[in-house]
């Protein structure tokens, strides 16, 4: 039977992809238009080949039918199955919305794109390239059609001299002297995509330095080609405005800001209430916010040359603060002054100040676990009228079991959390009053959490902690908690767990009622460009030291006195370690409907002098919905260890999660779109924890180099999203691979027992996720 689906699928791809039922209802002389080659007569350019050619491909007028991840055009197939019947409701939704009608050849489109090509290519500085069309019919038939663009590039221009303006003007003397920012650059292939790029950078520049009105059209380029040398002198030239002999510097007069702008209160014509603070004028039907901290996040200041980009870290800030809806920033020229002045108008469309959420939600898999969950969460945004942000959270969930277990509910869960958010930066020293371009932001909060395993335990803990989250660019961000303090205690253990924690002194340190006092930091970068859909990477790095100063001061009090280790705090274990942990993830678009993407993780945590084990909450755990897929969450590894095979009880629901103080994990997922807000993913997942050192009751568990490679678990699955931008909702379905508890008891490889269609194989190995957003 599984052969015979393997067979089956391997025809249907290949069916739907040979384009023969897809060719059968064209009409007399039509045909369908098959792929676009591009042939270099000579030789290819020799930098981004590949892409290049791809760039000459999407000029083409005529596009090929999309493929279905590349396999078959399953869209032009709905299309054809739908329109061969009379319409009706559900052949109309199959034919316009999942259907794509073939692409037919046109003549007159397979010229027009070459001459679309040619002129692309002449603006890359192929003046001389030629671009010929060669028909290929397909088939007996011949009902479908290639065509074969043979290009002759010829040779390519390169930049020889770039020359800027004498010095007559101010604004010849801002170009001459920033002259090395240039695009252009000598010896580089003449390109008018640049050439445009180097307006804009001109044109930006200059009105950063108080040129309002200067803009692109104001820059022209004179080219001096010779066809000897294959060479091109440009000199950059500004014209002056028609209006004056020269361009006119502008200052900043007055700053007007709305701070409840709506276009309902100015058609209503309400008396607005205003207040002058210096050059600034506050005008609103009621003042909700301190003038004050507004200021601090204008970077415009009274006579002050206007400045592009002030203009924009001005709006960029007020938009941070998150009080605010909408924000716009615009100028006017004042008239009749000795000077050039502007005023600015920064009209704030203010956001709901309180609001509240009440989400629900649920979860299942084949080991017969559901789990429900809710949580209420309530945020006001201007508290304290400084556009404090104060959020209130409660969430709480259960997990039930119906395989016959003891307890119908086996987990139960709680967490309660109040924080407040500053938009400035809150130290016990004086901070230099330098503008920044994003809010710096300052975060304290107070957080409770109660997990209950039913018939082992309850875990107890309360967080405390203080950070400053402040981005230098655009590109990376710092999180800097200096004081994070956790209470952790231990109650209402029961026998059985006991039973279990005296088998291992390093599950017993794990468990130990502890207090952590630490720092934590965290790195972030991502090149993420503007545009939704782009190649890019993310990545994130963070240290969590804990106990090294609270251990020096104890051991000065303790010094010349007989206590054993571990010291203690107001009579609690205080917990000393340091974690290391590293996140990076590659997001690649190789076409318009498909994105690669990976992430690989590392992690280790070291626990040394006052500590044998890090604290439970701080381990690492392998699978879930956002890990391995293929693996319940906390139920992989640690290593090779096999829990059903160690002899611990582990039918009853389940004692421990399996947690390690090494984590190696590494994702690879191919999302594609299936039709318009319905994606698809194919998925990859590979990994495992460990125990730092050995733990006589889980052998198995310990890192080693000379046997971790052999102890990675792999699973593999499908996926489907409902991608609404603001909401994902995703079902993924996995299964194992390779199973690294099965290394010492029996052949990992759990592919080699594929049996999809006996009830006990799929019991024990389908895993079905459900989760709200992408797992990476």
């Amino acid at each position: 039977m599984r052969h015979g689906i393997y067979i089956f699928l391997l025809i249907s791809i290949a069916y739907l992809n040979s384009g023969c039922f897809n060719t059968r209802f064209l009409g007399e002389g039509e045909q369908l238009f098959k792929a676009n080659n591009i042939t270099f007569i000579d030789e290819e350019p020799e930098n981004k080949k590949r892409n290049f050619k791809n760039e000459l491909k999407d000029i083409s007028q005529l596009q090929p039918n999309k493929k279905f991840i590349g396999l078959a055009k399953t869209r032009l197939w709905f299309y054809n199955v739908a329109d061969r019947r009379r319409e009706n409701k559900f052949r109309y939704w199959m034919k316009n919305k999942i259907g794509e009608a073939p692409v037919l050849y046109d003549e007159v489109f397979a010229r027009k794109s070459a001459i679309m090509m040619k002129n692309y290519l002449i603006n890359k500085g192929f003046f001389y390239a030629s671009v010929n069309i060669e028909k290929i019919d397909i088939g007996q038939q011949e009902k479908r059609v290639e065509l074969n663009f043979l290009i002759d590039l010829n040779a390519r221009y390169t930049i020889k001299d770039v020359d800027f303006p004498e010095i007559d003007k101010p604004v010849e003397k801002i170009l001459y002297d920033n002259k090395e920012a240039t695009l252009l650059k000598e010896g580089d292939p003449f390109d008018v995509g640049v050439l445009k790029e180097e307006r804009e950078r001109i044109s930006k520049d200059l009105r950063d330095r108080g040129y309002y009105f200067f803009n692109k059209e104001y820059v022209y380029f004179d080219l001096d080609s010779n066809d000897v040398s294959n060479e091109i002198d440009i000199s950059v030239r500004v014209e002056p405005p028609g209006d004056s002999a020269e361009h006119e510097l502008y200052y900043i007069n007055n700053i007007y800001v709305y701070t409840d702008y709506n276009s309902e209160q100015l058609l209503s014509r309400i008396n607005f209430d205003t207040t002058q603070i210096g050059h600034y004028y506050f005008i609103a039907e009621s003042h909700k916010y301190r003038h004050r901290v507004l200021i601090n996040n204008i970077h415009q200041k009274h006579d002050a040359l206007y400045s592009r980009q002030k203009a924009r870290y001005t709006a960029n800030q007020l938009t941070e603060l998150g009080v605010f809806k909408f924000v716009n920033v615009s100028y006017q020229k004042v008239a009749d002054t000795s000077k050039n002045y502007l005023n600015c108008f920064i009209h704030l469309t203010p956001s709901k100040k309180q609001a509240f959420s009440i989400d629900a939600e649920a979860n299942n898999n084949t080991d017969f676990l559901l789990g429900v969950a809710a949580s209420f969460n309530y945020v006001n945004k201007n508290i304290f009228k400084g556009t404090e942000q104060f959020n209130f959270n409660v969430s709480g969930g259960l997990e039930s079991n119906f395989d016959g277990g003891s307890a119908f509910f086996n987990t139960g869960e709680l967490n309660i959390e109040g924080s407040l958010l500053f938009n400035k930066l809150i130290v016990p020293f004086r901070l230099n009053n330098t503008p920044y371009k994003h809010t710096p932001k300052t975060r304290l909060s107070l957080r409770y959490s109660l997990l209950r395993r039913i018939n082992f335990y309850t875990i107890n803990s309360i967080n405390l902690s203080y950070s400053y989250d402040w981005k230098v660019s655009n590109t990376r961000r710092h999180l800097l908690t200096p004081v994070v303090a956790s209470l952790i205690r231990l109650n209402q253990t029961t026998p059985e767990f006991l039973e279990v924690l005296a088998q291992s002194q390093t599950l017993r340190s794990s468990f130990t009622e502890q207090f952590i006092l630490g720092t934590e930091y965290t790195f972030f970068y991502t090149n993420q460009p503007k545009s939704k859909r782009n190649s890019y990477i993310f990545y994130r790095g963070g240290i969590d030291l804990a106990g090294n100063t609270l251990h020096g001061i104890v051991s000065l009090i303790n010094k010349n006195k007989d206590i054993e280790k571990p010291y203690k705090i107001f009579n609690v274990n205080y917990a000393q370690y340091a974690i290391f942990n590293s996140d990076i993830r590659n997001y690649w678009d190789f076409s318009k409907h498909a994105r690669l993407v990976s992430r690989a993780f590392a992690g280790v945590g070291i626990p040394y002098s006052n500590s044998t084990a890090l604290p439970y909450t701080k381990q690492f755990t392998g699978g879930g919905a956002n890990g391995i897929r293929a693996w319940r969450v906390r139920t992989l590894g640690p290593g090779s260890f096999d829990i059903e095979a160690s002899g611990v009880d582990a039918s009853n629901n389940f004692a421990l999660d399996q947690t390690g103080d090494i984590k190696l994990e590494g994702n690879i997922e191919l999302r594609f779109d299936i039709i318009k807000f319905i994606k698809g993913a194919f998925f990859v997942d590979a990994g495992n924890i460990w125990l730092i050192r050995p733990d006589d009751s889980r052998p198995g568990a310990d890192f080693e180099f000379d046997r971790f490679y052999n102890e990675f678990a792999l699973g593999t699955g499908v996926g489907a999203r409902i991608d609404l931008s603001y909401f994902v909702l995703r079902f993924d379905v996995a299964m194992p691979l390779r199973d690294p508890a099965k290394v010492n008891t029996g052949d990992p490889w759990v592919i080699k027992t594929f049996e999809p269609s006996e009830k006990e194989w799929r019991r024990d190995n389908i895993k079905f996720n459900l989760a709200i957003g992408y797992p990476f």
